[in-house]
């Protein structure tokens, strides 16, 4: 869910409370109620990969202090909370909680103003020390393309852009209607997030998605009535996004993903499907059991 109520603080020369404390992480870069790609000139988000409350969802972000400069003499201590909103299966209470700790990794770089030369604090650590650690159990396009069935059409591995592994299962379909059943194994049966990458381009269409014969739409939306609405994979600039599907405990053996057409935006082009693969994502309740 959201991580971005953590406030921003700043500790002047050695405070012990800080001089200066903000009212969240979104307040901090100047885009309350959410975070959305937007590029401005002092404060922006330049890649957010996935909806704002998705399980694993990346963001890069920036914020100058230009037209308002936070001034040290001495030193100058920056902090920003981990909290934020937490669904209840991560909780001990077994409810959604809001503005609580949280488990993100945040990485960060700095850059400052001063008179005279600067002392040398530390040393750029290698590179195997400067990435983020890998919550994901990946399925490849290359191992699921060989189970795939669909409808008249074209079905290939597409490689290039920034797909992993060898590229991309890429869909041109024949007709209106058209539909793609693939498999994947699941090698242990633990409760994860179920996440797929998919592409969207300007001749990409809507689709449902269905999990074992079950919509994952309408497991994961939280409206009494379910709406049928698909995902629209329509952009005018291709990008590879994960999508967080729901989090679910699945059996050990085979599980058929299934995507039917609804239709296409207005704006597109075509009815095509790309999606580079399957990914399994660790959640906090199988940490949880391993530390009890």
């Amino acid at each position: 869910m959201w991580f971005g109520e953590g406030d921003a603080k700043f500790y002047v020369d050695g405070e012990k409370t800080p001089t200066i404390q903000g009212t969240g992480t979104e307040d901090y870069f100047l885009m309350a109620w959410g975070l959305n790609e937007a590029q401005f000139p002092y404060f922006g988000c330049t890649y957010m990969n996935g909806g704002f409350d998705d399980l694993g969802v990346q963001y890069c972000l920036y914020r100058w202090h230009v037209v308002d400069p936070v001034r040290f003499t001495k030193s100058l201590r920056f902090e920003i909370e981990h909290k934020g909103w937490i669904t209840g299966d991560e909780t001990e209470s077994g409810k959604v909680e809001g503005h609580v700790e949280r488990e993100d990794d945040m990485a960060t770089v700095a850059f400052w103003y001063q008179i005279g030369q600067p002392k040398r604090f530390t040393s750029l650590p290698p590179l195997a020390q400067r990435v983020l650690p890998n919550l994901d159990i990946i399925v490849e396009g290359k191992t699921i393309l060989p189970t795939a069935k669909h409808s008249a059409g074209v079905l290939e591995l597409q490689k290039g852009y920034d797909w992993t592994g060898d590229g991309q299962i890429f869909f041109m379909p024949a007709g209106d209607q058209p539909v793609l059943a693939v498999s994947f194994q699941v090698e242990k049966e633990e409760y994860r997030g179920l996440v797929l990458r998919f592409t969207s381009a300007e001749d990409y269409g809507t689709y449902r998605i269905f999990l074992d014969g079950k919509d994952v739409q309408q497991q994961t939306d939280s409206s009494a009535t379910p709406v049928v609405q698909g995902f629209d994979f329509y952009s005018k600039e291709l990008n590879a996004k994960d999508y967080y599907l729901g989090s679910y405990k699945l059996a050990r053996g085979n599980h058929v993903l299934r995507f039917e057409a609804i239709g296409r935006n207005p704006l597109s082009k075509g009815n095509y499907l790309g999606f580079d693969s399957v990914r399994l994502r660790e959640r906090w309740e199988k940490k949880r059991k391993n530390l009890q």
